[in-house]
């Protein structure tokens, strides 16, 4: 077992390692709460970047809750020379890829109560979140579902934040994002060098709105029936070609199981047009995060549940293709298959939720009604025989009610209905 070091100077044990790649490796540590990062190759512009950020934390927007957010560095970890190993964040527990719970097969298995209401929420909490990291100054840089893990709430997590591009406040020193993700990279940055870019904003809206299309609709938004000529192009290539089934003259159109975009919410709709059609060529006409979150929360609210299956399927009221009818109801009608699968079974009633379990009442072995008459009889002879001795006399009923008060009431405040 290995030993590294706080600021303070405590020891720290570095016990299982959990994770890892090119970068380093991730373990659990002798603090509960927290994970340790120590890197392969260490150096003094890794550590510096951290200690810029260690002294510019971003707001905790789910502190009230318990939950952490940011998965943030907290503190930097050296060994027992005082050399810079890496550093310490919170321990991300009970959660996983976003990647289980937008796509239909692994959500049907896994998570099967996270219908579209709960997408929903997943989605805007991200939202959110990012809009908390870039109103301190900071680019994710590379935002990907593998660096959002959700829980059973919808709470969000972001992690892998030492590759966020920070620039110092102090010294105005930029450290970049040097990494990407195929499929993910806004066109004005495909094909470039990014550790020699600055980037912005801008670029991590276009990431954010391929995010926010995953969750919403289970398929990656440049995704559809390729009509053109000779191979199918790249991710990355129909999206520096601005190639998706809403474009013009894009030679990706939808095929028979694309959801529509008409299903969501005129505010959600026009954020995505907004986003990979006028933000193609003009990034900063993509809508921010916080327009995101703003259109996420009126989507969410129009929300109705089926009337048939009030569990898994909900849809937009307002949408163009609302009506009478569920739209979900109807794809999986249609296509022999539902992507939010029924929780309920109509075989069986919905279990109650669980109680405390309450003692059985239970009687004495072979009890005997005449003789515990007998016995009661007995008792009270014996007290009116002392009571003519001692010229004592029995309290009347008045009295007795009196001496209790109100109090014969009260053992039915608690009783539940």
């Amino acid at each position: 077992m290995t030993n590294v070091y706080d600021s303070q100077r405590r020891k720290i044990s570095l016990e299982r390692k959990i994770g890892g790649g090119g970068e380093g490796s991730i373990w659990k540590t002798s603090i509960g709460e927290y994970v340790a990062k120590i890197y392969n190759s260490p150096d003094k512009m890794r550590l510096r970047k951290l200690e810029v950020m260690i002294a510019n934390p971003p707001d905790n927007p789910t502190k009230d809750l318990n939950h952490v957010a940011i998965a943030w560095p907290t503190d930097l970890l050296k060994d027992e020379r005082g050399n810079f190993k890496g550093f310490l964040m919170a321990d991300i527990q009970n959660s996983k890829e976003i990647v289980h719970i937008y796509s239909p097969t692994l959500r049907n298995k896994q998570y099967p109560d996270f219908n579209w209401q709960y997408l929903h929420t997943t989605a805007k909490n991200i939202a959110w979140i990012i809009h908390i990291i870039h109103q301190k100054g900071y680019v994710v840089g590379d935002l990907k579902p593998q660096n959002l893990l959700v829980n059973s709430r919808a709470l969000v997590s972001i992690v892998d934040t030492d590759s966020f591009q920070v620039t110092d406040p102090k010294e105005n020193t930029l450290y970049r994002c040097s990494v990407g993700s195929e499929g993910l990279t806004p066109p004005e940055l495909i094909g470039q060098e990014l550790e020699k870019l600055a980037q912005t904003k801008a670029n991590d809206r276009f990431r954010l709105a391929i995010i926010i299309h995953l969750l919403l609709f289970g398929q990656h938004p440049f995704e559809g029936m390729w009509v053109g000529t000779g191979e199918r192009p790249s991710p990355d290539e129909l999206i520096r070609l601005g190639f998706w089934p809403y474009g013009q003259n894009s030679l990706i159109q939808k095929s028979p199981r694309t959801i529509s975009l008409d299903v969501v919410h005129p505010r959600i709709k026009d954020n995505f047009l907004k986003c990979f059609n006028d933000g193609h060529s003009n990034p900063t006409k993509r809508p921010s995060a916080e327009d995101w979150y703003d259109a996420l929360e009126i989507a969410f609210k129009d929300l109705k549940p089926c009337s048939r299956l009030p569990k898994n399927h909900f849809y937009s009221q307002t949408s163009v293709l609302a009506g009478k009818e569920c739209y979900w109801c109807n794809r999986a009608k249609t296509l022999k298959a539902d992507i939010f699968v029924s929780t309920i079974k109509t075989s069986q009633p919905t279990p109650p939720q669980p109680t405390p379990p309450q003692p059985t009442p239970t009687q004495p072995k072979n009890f005997n009604l005449l003789g515990c008459f007998f016995w009661i009889f007995a008792i009270i002879a014996i007290i009116a025989v002392c009571a003519m001795f001692f010229g004592c006399s029995l309290p009347s009923s008045k009295d007795s009610n009196a001496e209790r008060g109100d109090h014969s009431n009260l053992s039915h405040q608690n009783d539940l209905p």
